[in-house]
């Protein structure tokens, strides 16, 4: 079974940010502990005319492993002490591109045999 990825937006206030970071760290220094936990980052948006300035994203190994850590006493507590408006939802990977965006000419490593004099085509 594919992993699960939980996105949550946040409205957060600039007179809020600060707490909410804290919050933030606590949670997920909580979660990272509980079986069926992968990863987390959190995405900020680049400017403050947004309505959700932070996103969460962390991803799970599944739902039911998801709905038991955040149902944990200590986990809710930590979201009751949010009280800030989110909205978080689970999803699966629908689609993945099996292609990338090449690297920018001037970013490629030189082969170990080219010399300074060189030219790439």
């Amino acid at each position: 079974m594919p992993p699960m990825t939980l996105i949550n937006p946040f409205e957060v206030s600039p007179e809020s940010e600060h707490g909410f970071l804290d919050n933030w760290r606590r949670a997920t220094e909580f979660l990272r502990h509980q079986d069926g936990y992968i990863s987390s980052r959190l995405e900020r948006s680049n400017s403050h005319a947004g309505r959700f300035r932070y996103v969460n994203v962390t991803v799970w190994r599944s739902r039911y492993q998801f709905l038991k850590a955040i149902s944990r006493p200590e986990f809710q507590k930590i979201l009751d002490e949010l009280q800030l408006p989110h909205y978080r939802d689970l999803y699966d990977l629908f689609l993945a591109p099996s292609f990338a965006v090449p690297p920018r000419a001037s970013s490629r490593p030189r082969p170990a045999n080219a010399s300074s004099s060189s030219t790439v085509a």
